[in-house]
């Protein structure tokens, strides 16, 4: 019996005897059943379609194929073959493509066919160098293709070499909550400047060469926008700020933007509802700041508030401690009332146990009836 591997999740036996197999499999099997659902499994791409992934082991590759709706294979070299056989999955929702190597001249177009996707992640993912286009097709790459997947969030962060060439967002953009292009350029600023993203409520863009025209008409583009982060795209100025007007940010983050300056506190000093705001590295000292803006004043209420119902919380479980627990007891007559009272009748099903406890009791002579 040769010696046996270990997958991802257990022990499964590399080759040997027919016995030796069934015995170590049936171990396998045991080590892993819970990974196993109970519904039968889903129809799935011929076995050899996905050949050239090396996942961990072959046992949590078809346990991802068959029996999971997110198939995770960050770290991996896939090709276009490959991508091919990943859209195919008919079940598939999620699929994680972070830090993966991929062999592909047209790798969003080839995502862009699975049906049912709604999470996709290439962040820090990169293309080989047999992968990437020509000038060519780079140009062309995206127009024409519209998938009709429910896609809601979406995120490519340092993942421009993949996004090279892009001239549209090859899904649906009405329907995508999330997007993180941190690291994207230049099509982080193609996507801002697109049609309207209904939906998008979060959207991350760190160090992806903004400009102040990228965020111009923001408030109208994405009209729903909650979360924000622009940080690090050090040509974004106060007319950029001047551009998130209208928008009801609960947070927002211009962390190392040096040409923000004090003339964005009042548009700053508009917002409300923020609830969590980062300045720092930008022209705008801290206690300007704090003189300027309400939103340092509310948050040392929120810390005094806080505070306040920890110590609150921590007096009533003291209290509640120190108060013993006493047994609880039934006297007879609240049995015998209850026994007897409408409902008791009233399940589909009667309360034999009171009378049982009732009966004993009275043959025991511990109770007089």
């Amino acid at each position: 019996m040769s010696t046996p591997e270990w997958g991802c999740r257990g022990l499964r036996p590399a080759a040997g005897s027919a016995e030796c197999r069934g015995s170590m499999n049936a171990l396998w099997i045991g080590l892993n059943l819970r990974a196993f659902p109970t519904h039968p499994p889903r129809p799935m791409p011929p076995a050899d379609s996905l050949r050239s992934i090396p996942l961990a082991s072959r046992a949590q590759r078809e346990r991802e194929q068959n029996f999971s709706d997110a198939l995770n294979l960050a770290g991996a070299s896939v090709n276009a073959h490959d991508l091919d056989a990943i859209a195919k999955l008919p079940a598939l929702t999620s699929l994680d493509l972070s830090s993966c190597s991929i062999c592909c001249s047209a790798p969003m177009v080839a995502l862009a066919r699975a049906a049912g996707l709604q999470t996709l992640r290439l962040d820090d993912a990169t293309l080989e160098r047999g992968g990437r286009s020509s000038s060519t097709a780079a140009a062309t790459l995206g127009v024409g293709v519209t998938s009709k997947a429910p896609l809601r969030e979406f995120s490519a962060a340092n993942a421009a070499m993949v996004l090279d060439g892009l001239s549209d967002f090859p899904w649906d953009r009405s329907g995508v909550q999330r997007l993180s292009l941190s690291g994207c350029s230049p099509f982080a600023a193609v996507a801002l400047q697109m049609d309207r993203w209904h939906s998008l409520r979060s959207l991350t863009a760190v160090g992806a060469d903004l400009v102040d025209s990228c965020l111009a008409e923001l408030h109208s583009r994405c009209p729903h926008l909650t979360e924000l982060d622009v940080s690090e795209n050090v040509q974004l100025s106060d007319v950029a700020v001047h551009g998130l007007r209208r928008l009801s940010l609960r947070i927002l983050k211009l962390q190392k933007l040096p040409r923000v300056t004090p003339h964005a506190l009042p548009m700053l000093s508009t917002f409300g509802d923020i609830e969590d705001l980062r300045l720092d590295g930008t022209s705008i000292s801290t206690v300007q700041q704090e003189q300027a803006l309400t939103y340092y004043q509310r948050k040392r209420e929120w810390a005094a508030r806080a505070k306040l119902m920890i110590q609150r919380l921590s007096a009533a479980q003291a209290q509640a401690a120190a108060v013993p627990i006493k047994p609880i007891q039934y006297e007879l007559s609240l049995l015998h009332r209850l026994r007897d009272s409408p409902f008791s009748r009233a399940p589909p099903r009667a309360m034999p146990q009171i009378a049982c406890v009732l009966r004993r009791n009275a043959t025991d002579g511990k109770l007089a009836s």
